[in-house]
């Protein structure tokens, strides 16, 4: 099922549609990693995409989602689609 966040930044609105998987248990430890689905830009900072792309890239790589930090192996970040301009 997917995740839907928004990312405020610079009075914009990013969209993101994404999904979390990963493997590993709390015996052996967690990999967890992210699947980004689709980025919705506004044409406003659409000149600013491949920064934007990098700052969400770099979220997600912090965010262990359901995972508990002590059983925390790693996470990966897994950019699946190309922004687009998101409508006003």
């Amino acid at each position: 099922m997917p995740h839907f966040h928004d990312l405020w930044w610079n009075d914009h609105i990013i969209r993101m549609e994404t999904i979390s998987g990963g493997n590993g248990n709390y015996d052996v430890g967690v990999d967890i990693i992210w699947f980004i689905n689709k980025i919705l830009i506004p044409r406003k900072v659409w000149n600013l995409k491949k920064d934007i792309v990098k700052m969400i890239s770099e979220a997600f790589s912090i965010n262990n989602d359901w995972c508990r930090t002590e059983y925390l192996k790693s996470i990966h970040v897994k950019i699946n689609c190309e922004p687009t301009i998101m409508e006003d």
